[in-house]
């Protein structure tokens, strides 16, 4: 008993030992760990709680706890209460009974895997194996002892062979023998740590070897090999195992009962406890080994399992380190892995329950949403996240107001778009795009200030020459600067139409010819490195028709039309709108030139098939109503025009379009309020307010 004391003085069951010791030195009977008893009430009113032994007609034999055994005459007994206890209990009873406490703590154990929680079982798993313990150590206490004092000293081999002797004189499944191997593995890890302090690192990890061999039940021994295992890139693989085991038994460790982890770190120091932060930390290495050596798969089944098991604390950063490892997988679509996307987003939410500010989270909550085209949730979770960012002045993810710029040009929220690439572009610091990001937000911004300003291109112009400087030979931004230069000539064809000076008509004749020059260049060093380039092929067409090269124009749309068909069948994702706008670009390019030529029927036709591969394309709305007001239909015209201002609400143009068309049509109200619409969405011609009050002037003269 005093060797209990000198090593458990803080035992949880500790109590239970003494009780039960107590019991069996006056009875030999197993009672005293029993939260419940059998009972007989006596007619004089005493109750008598212990083991019932034996019933006959004329008496009750019971083991009581404190009075030892007892016949009691049945005429003397009022009443008798069994205690509700499984068969399995009532063998383990008879086997303590015949002082079988091994045999007992087998059914016990397996009762508690059975009935996990039970608390009566536990009460008596904890006082068999104090019972054991307490016999085992009387028979070794000296050798415990004198292991102890050796330790205190830091003789680690004289207290392992101590250990040793003591394992050569007992079963391997006794508790004590328990404790013995696990006093070998913590005096190997002491060591290991002298060892480390003079730098002595291959000792070390002999040391760590021999620690997880002595007792492989220590997570801690398996995360600290593990560790050092780790730091030699030719060994992750030995780094993996030893994690894994670490984790497995760590897990095990905190499903066990309490009494059974008292047990297990009876022989640590408390620095060496296994503790649910060291399991999380250890969870996160094994992600980041899993990682390292390209196993993807078992990467994100153990992301996601740490954030299900909420019992584990990670701190916040590795919180977001966790779901940003879940995000980059299911976002590149890295074929070695089986997605399983809901499961992801579910780990999103409970990461969410770390912390109800976790930007990353919300931001990948974002990039799956926008993977799986629901825009308008991906925008709002960019929001989310950015929000968030903004509050707690974290640095928010990179990229993500690129990321959120796609998901706005999808849903044509424009003008917002814009602002979102702006502040990209012109982050500094930590928020500073990546070169790649970079490039790709400028020419996005120019794509979009050639749609919403495409009467002033000079902003897109700079945005696709910035992106050209970052990356000279990079066909995207050279076909933004193709389109730029190419609108640019068209404009410049328009103002000298209107000049009545020869030599300025000369001078921006030449104008133009040099931006188409400069556009057709661009667009033929793109198709010289890859004719297969179907934005480079569209802009060619487009030059063609822009200089009146008619057939090859045609020739080409048509080519277009046709490789197409074939490629949009075999494709998914975001590749299929991108090749069904440019199919619907060749039909309108065809459309215009049959308009051109004043064959309205053929124009039509080309332009309703552009509207078969893309219903809501507002461009080809706009087109069906320049061809139905050329002949004055303007009951058609204006019925075109709101389409497209319906389809692309952020395009400011089709309002203007449609005001037009009204005042030639001679309704001025319905004009007015369409140029009002026009600029309240952004539009900026100066001659706005006069055309507003010239159409109130109108309509008051129409009334009289």
């Amino acid at each position: 008993m005093a060797f209990i004391k000198n090593i458990s003085q803080n035992h949880t069951l500790y109590r239970w030992a003494l009780c039960t010791v107590a019991c069996l030195a006056t009875s030999g009977i197993f009672l005293c760990a029993s939260a419940q008893a059998d009972t007989l009430v006596l007619k004089d009113s005493r109750q008598l709680k212990g083991k019932i032994l034996e019933e006959t007609e004329q008496s009750v034999k019971i083991q009581t706890t404190n009075a030892g055994i007892m016949t009691i005459p049945r005429d003397r007994i009022e009443s008798l209460t069994r205690e509700s206890q499984s068969p399995e209990e009532a063998k383990a009873e008879e086997a303590l009974l015949h002082n079988k406490p091994y045999d007992a703590l087998k059914i016990y154990e397996t009762l508690w895997e059975k009935t996990p929680g039970n608390a009566r079982i536990e009460q008596k798993i904890g006082a068999v194996k104090d019972m054991i313990k307490d016999q085992e150590d009387a028979q070794y206490k000296a050798l415990f002892r004198e292991a102890q004092e050796a330790s205190k000293t830091d003789q680690y081999a004289k207290a392992r062979a101590k250990y040793e002797e003591i394992l050569k004189k007992i079963g391997s499944d006794t508790l004590t023998a328990r404790h013995a191997r696990r006093g070998i593995a913590v005096e190997y890890l002491k060591e290991c740590a002298k060892f480390k302090n003079v730098i002595q690192y291959n000792n070390a990890l002999q040391c760590l070897k021999q620690a997880v061999a002595a007792d492989n039940t220590m997570a801690v021994a398996h995360f600290a090999y593990a560790q050092m295992l780790r730091d030699q890139v030719n060994l992750y693989t030995q780094a993996i195992e030893q994690m894994d085991l670490g984790v497995q038994e760590g897990m095990k460790f905190f499903a066990t009962p309490k009494s059974d982890q008292d047990d297990l770190q009876a022989f640590e120091p408390s620095t060496m406890h296994l503790t649910e932060a060291q399991l999380a930390d250890a969870r996160y290495d094994q992600i980041d080994l899993y990682f390292k050596t390209g196993q993807k798969q078992k990467g994100v089944e153990a992301c996601q399992a740490i954030l299900e098991n909420t019992n584990l604390k990670l701190p916040k950063a590795k919180v977001d380190r966790v779901v940003g490892r879940i995000g980059e997988v299911f976002t590149t679509f890295d074929p070695t892995v089986r997605l399983d996307k809901q499961k992801a987003l579910e780990g999103f939410d409970i990461a969410l329950k770390y912390n109800p500010d976790l930007v990353l989270a919300y931001y990948w909550k974002a990039r799956f949403a926008f993977e799986d085209g629901a825009n308008a949730q991906a925008i709002k979770s960019f929001d989310k996240a950015l929000e968030i960012a903004g509050r707690t002045k974290e640095v928010p993810p990179r990229g993500i107001q690129l990321q959120r710029a796609k998901a706005l040009v999808i849903e044509k929220e424009y003008r917002d778009a814009i602002e979102s690439l702006e502040k990209a572009i012109a982050a500094t610091g930590e928020d500073k795009l990546a070169a790649d990001d970079r490039y790709e937000s400028l020419c996005l911004l120019g794509d979009l200030y050639l749609q919403i300003h495409a009467d002033s291109p000079e902003k897109a112009q700079d945005a696709f020459s910035q992106a050209i400087q970052a990356q000279p030979e990079t066909p995207r931004a050279l076909i933004g600067r193709a389109k730029v230069n190419r609108l640019m000539a068209l404009n410049t064809i328009e103002d000298m139409e209107a000049q009545t000076s020869d030599d300025k008509k000369a001078e921006l004749r030449d104008r133009a010819t040099q931006l188409r020059t400069t556009a057709i260049q661009d667009v033929d060093h793109i198709l010289d490195r890859n004719k297969a380039n179907y934005e480079a092929v569209l802009e060619k067409a487009r030059l063609y028709k822009d200089s009146d090269q008619t057939s090859e124009a045609v020739a080409t749309f048509s080519r277009l039309i046709k490789e197409l068909d074939t490629v949009i069948a075999t494709t998914s994702g975001t590749l299929v709108r991108t090749y069904k706008t440019i199919t619907a670009e060749s039909y309108l390019g065809l459309g215009e030139i049959e308009m051109k030529a004043n064959n309205r029927p053929s124009a039509q036709s080309n332009f309703e098939k552009s509207l078969q591969v893309l219903p809501d394309y507002a461009k080809s709305y706009k087109l069906l109503g320049d061809l139905s007001k050329k002949i004055n239909d303007f009951n058609s015209a204006v019925k075109f025009y709101s389409q497209a201002a319906a389809a692309d609400q952020q395009y400011p143009d089709y309002e203007l379009l449609t005001a037009v068309a009204y005042e030639e049509w001679q309704k001025y109200k319905e004009a007015k309020t369409h140029y009002e619409l026009y600029r309240k969405k952004g539009g900026r011609n100066p001659n706005i307010q006069s055309w507003i009050n010239g159409c109130e002037a109108k309509d008051a003269s129409s009334q009289k």
